[in-house]
């Protein structure tokens, strides 16, 4: 059994030698063996550590390409065994965290012989997960980086989810922008009347603003909150 002060080092530390990286975006060489097989310990023992250990156990592994954490995170977004977890246990940076886990799990599988297996499994979590972010504002704006590389199948689940958030402007301002940004490079029209029904104009929406730069943002929000729920 792991102590709290073990964990916390398995999560949180990064490796002896590197400074100002995110723990979850390092290649999975910079991670010694001994750590991975205790995060993955916790994940199969996950009965008997607290529900946050085991979320970012598998979240990690799942960042850094490995099969136990995506399976993990699979289950805890598809599985009715979870679903207490699920309703008790996430907010909407928690999906948010496992959009990004999933993403760059599919980077690290692009030349295994199962990819459009795990593409097709990666693709129902990305459906609850866009459908947990009409209900509870976050943003999903990690997934449009796909999109623009070819993952074309999710545009009708953005479209889908763009006509929710629209009904709710108050607290999707920048949902709504990032959504119509991507979708008007596919769908012009639907996006202008989806504006239009809603009363919000295409000056409303800044889809000039540099992408990249709310990329770097965003990532620093995701390390100040992670930070926080050490």
């Amino acid at each position: 059994m792991l102590t709290d002060q073990e964990i916390n080092e398995l999560l949180y530390s990064l490796p002896d030698g590197i400074t100002g990286e995110l723990l979850q975006e390092l290649d999975l060489e910079y991670i010694p063996k001994e750590r991975i097989e205790k995060l993955i310990y916790i994940i199969k023992h996950r009965q008997d550590y607290k529900f946050r250990y085991v979320y970012q156990a598998g979240c990690l592994l799942c960042y850094w390409g490995v099969d136990n954490g995506f399976q993990y995170i699979y289950d805890l977004l598809i599985s009715p065994t979870f679903e207490e977890f699920r309703n008790n246990y996430l907010c909407g940076e928690d999906y948010k965290y496992m959009l990004g886990a999933l993403q760059y799990y599919l980077s690290e599988k692009i030349n295994d012989s199962d990819y459009e297996i795990i593409r097709k499994k990666i693709y129902l979590c990305i459906k609850v997960i866009i459908n947990m972010a009409k209900i509870t504002p976050f943003s999903i704006s990690y997934l449009y980086y796909d999109i623009e590389a070819g993952h074309i199948e999710y545009l009708p689940l953005v479209r889908d989810y763009l006509s929710c958030i629209v009904k709710n402007k108050e607290h999707n301002y920048w949902n709504i922008n990032d959504a119509s940004e991507i979708l008007f490079k596919y769908y012009p029209e639907f996006v202008k009347n989806i504006l239009k029904e809603n009363n919000i104009t295409l000056t409303h929406c800044n889809f000039k603003q540099n992408r990249w730069e709310k990329f770097i943002k965003e990532l620093e929000e995701l390390k100040q909150y992670h930070n926080h729920n050490k």
